[in-house]
């Protein structure tokens, strides 16, 4: 969570600076004289809010990128407490066994769900990824919620 909380400031200190670029920009561009020299800054701004927006795209792309990254380290931690529990559940009682198995089963089942909305982000595009960025973080936490409350159980 707090990876994503500095990516978060991250893309917002990005999307400060572009606004800030633009405007110092905007700001050259009227100051400047009439005649060649406008049109020729009106080129040079219209080529440089070009960069920065192409900047702007690589950016949120290598952000993606990172936390897709990042999701997938997540999942591969929570299938491994979902392998311990299962082991553990197996030394235990029938009727604890009976009981455990019913709740991994469910944990299972929350896990592909989330590698279902981890395989839809992946392939999500850069402009419409926020919102699906919101759907993935909230899955995780109640999956990593739900292992966190069995795995208690099971320590008990």
């Amino acid at each position: 969570m707090k990876q994503i909380k500095k990516h978060m400031s991250l893309l917002n200190t990005m999307f400060a600076l572009l606004f800030m670029t633009f405007l110092v920009i905007g700001t050259q561009a009227c100051n400047r004289g009439s005649g060649e020299k406008e049109a020729t800054s009106r080129e040079d701004v219209k080529e440089e809010v070009e960069e920065a927006v192409e900047a702007s795209k690589e950016y949120v792309s290598e952000e993606k990128q990172e936390l897709v990254n990042d999701y997938q380290e997540r999942m591969d931690q929570v299938k491994k407490e979902i392998d311990a529990m299962k082991e553990k559940m197996e030394l235990s009682s029938e009727s604890l066994n009976q009981e455990y198995q019913q709740k991994i089963n469910s944990l299972e089942s929350q896990y592909t769900d989330l590698q279902g909305k981890v395989d839809e982000f992946k392939d999500t595009s850069e402009e419409a990824w926020e919102e699906v960025k919101e759907g993935v973080d909230d899955a995780f936490s109640e999956l990593e919620d739900a292992v966190n409350d069995v795995k208690g159980e099971l320590n008990e």
